[in-house]
């Protein structure tokens, strides 16, 4: 599918819980994936015998803050390899909050003991849950003080499904550890990047093993970082609104808890009761379920993307006739130059989705303040800053320095 440069938001509806596997992910009239079929998979079907299969154990352990994530050695086996599956164990001990995390596949987690809060974001949808602050000394007016979309509950035996590219979050509000057992279905056809499982961490510091364990090349790497790390802070600082020193603290460069969080004080948040112009900026964003090739038809802008790992795999500029293809679930940031910028992207879904990373219909607006603030290790004020200052521009950013942003938001008030 072949579109313009512009971003209609799409309100999305999805079941969360059930006690039965899922066929299918779609959104309104037709399915968002077809359910196999994964493109490019290395493993040939004349490959794929099942002969012999074993039953296999945890095999590597890796530590965060607030407990554990365990996995299994299932790159090795060619069972798991054809099924197109990858499986793994989360431990959250009491008060741990999972941070923000997406993926180029469909996931389902079965809870195994405990029971928390649950929150996904998803492109498009509102912020269905605002908190109001009055101060009675200015004569009863009105502050907002947090908006974020619907929370959810689980407990022992539910099943949680997460759409590829969909970011979610988990926190354990018991007494008691919570354990789930996570599937990721990468060889579905929502995943177009290669037969290997790929998270990006919106925030935190993933470890080597989480980020490359089924690569078959076994490549190994010690700087891997959440895709925020990518983006230069001035950039990005101008994209949220928000200082140099606070878009740093958000790259996390030398955090060491993990991507699994300690709460001390517990997680306050929202319950259920039961063509761009000169020097325009794009909003941070990457495509749910399609690949993209961008194609310049005149002006000129700078283009940074980042990849799983936070690193920075394009950063340049594109011209008139230019081309780049950015993969699917790859963060993308894109300024206009003085002189404007404008393109046409092709996209490998006929129903492609983008999520947003800053704006109006933003993941940072899907999420609580105090989400925010912990994963951030920022002041409630300040993660109000970050999640509102950007007004309801949505997509397409005026030029505007991040000095000048927070400003109006303070004056906002």
């Amino acid at each position: 599918m072949a579109s313009m440069s512009t971003i209609v938001p799409l309100c999305l509806s999805l079941l969360l819980f059930f006690q039965v596997s899922i066929a299918q992910f779609s959104f309104g009239g037709g399915p968002l994936y077809s359910s196999r079929g994964f493109r490019g998979d290395s493993v040939s079907q004349h490959q794929c015998r099942f002969e012999h299969l074993a039953a296999l154990k945890v095999t590597h352990r890796d530590r965060s803050e607030a407990d554990f994530i365990e996995y299994y050695n299932t790159e090795v086996r060619n069972e798991f390899r054809c099924a197109g599956v990858s499986v793994r164990r989360l431990v959250i001990e009491s008060r741990g909050l999972a941070l923000p995390v997406y993926a180029n596949a469909h996931k389902l987690l079965y809870i195994i003991q405990g029971h928390g809060v649950f929150g996904m974001a998803l492109p498009g949808c509102p912020e269905t849950f605002q908190s109001v602050q009055y101060a009675f000394e200015q004569s009863s007016t009105q502050k907002l003080s947090d908006e974020h979309q619907q929370l959810h509950k689980f407990r022992q035996g539910d099943v949680i499904a997460v759409p590829a590219g969909v970011a979610h979050w988990l926190y354990n509000n018991g007494d008691s550890p919570m354990v789930a057992f996570l599937v990721i279905d990468f060889g579905n056809n929502a995943n177009q990047l290669d037969p290997i499982p790929r998270e990006f961490f919106l925030a935190g510091k993933p470890t080597s093993w989480q980020q490359e364990q089924y690569s078959y090349q076994a490549e190994q790497q010690s700087d891997n970082q959440n895709i925020f790390a990518g983006f230069n802070p001035d950039l990005l600082g101008e994209a949220l609104g928000v200082s140099r020193q606070t878009a740093m603290r958000l790259q996390e460069l030398n955090d060491q808890r993990g991507v699994i969080i300690r709460v001390a004080q517990g997680l306050q948040a929202l319950h259920p009761s039961f063509q761009t112009e000169q020097n325009a900026l794009l909003t941070p964003h990457w495509t749910v379920n399609a690949h993209i090739v961008m194609y310049v038809t005149a002006g000129q802008g700078r283009i940074q993307v980042v990849d799983h790992r936070g690193r920075t795999v394009f950063d340049g500029e594109l011209r008139q006739q230019q081309i780049l293809l950015i993969p699917q679930n790859f963060a993308v940031a894109v300024k206009a130059r003085q002189e404007g910028f404008s393109w046409v992207s092709f996209k490998t879904s006929h129903n492609a989705i983008d999520s947003q990373i800053a704006g109006k219909r933003s993941i940072l607006r899907a999420l609580p303040v105090d989400v925010v603030a912990k994963a951030y290790l920022l002041s409630r004020e300040e993660s109000r800053s970050l999640k509102f200052n950007r007004g309801d521009e949505m997509a397409v950013f005026s030029p505007r320095l991040h000095q000048q942003l927070y400003a109006e938001w303070q004056n906002s008030k």
